[in-house]
């Protein structure tokens, strides 16, 4: 599975229950404003209601997208080189040859990997 597939998959969950989440609330938050409050001052209300829901929706859309562009972003950074160090490894371990393995320095797992290829060189030094 690609890192932007898992990303993107994972994003469209997290949506998803976010909107659950949220619709769920609104529901409770009518129900108990209905409950406690009489039946004319909800009447008289529901315009600002409605609208101070409806601000408060998109405001939670925009938050919630904002939260999922940055969720994307920084899993293919972490999963991104993935893929490409499982593919070196192969490599290294058909050809019978050892190689620095290389990523992006962007990449979260850079300073792993320049520790794997130190400890790399360190055993293959020791041979």
């Amino acid at each position: 599975m690609r890192a932007s597939t898992f990303g993107f998959s994972y994003m469209l969950k997290m949506f998803a229950l976010f909107f659950v989440i949220f619709a769920l609330a609104q529901a409770g938050i009518f129900a108990a404003a209905k409950a406690l409050f009489p039946y004319q001052i909800i009447v008289d209300a529901r315009g600002w209601v409605s609208q101070t829901s409806l601000l408060i929706f998109v405001e939670a859309i925009a938050m919630a997208f904002c939260a999922a562009v940055m969720c994307v972003l920084f899993v293919r950074h972490i999963l991104g080189p993935i893929p490409r160090l499982i593919e070196e490894i192969k490599l290294m371990e058909c050809a019978d040859e050892h190689r620095e393995i290389k990523v992006r320095t962007n990449d979260k797992l850079h300073l792993l990997v320049e520790a794997l290829n130190s400890l790399l060189a360190k055993y293959l030094g020791k041979k």
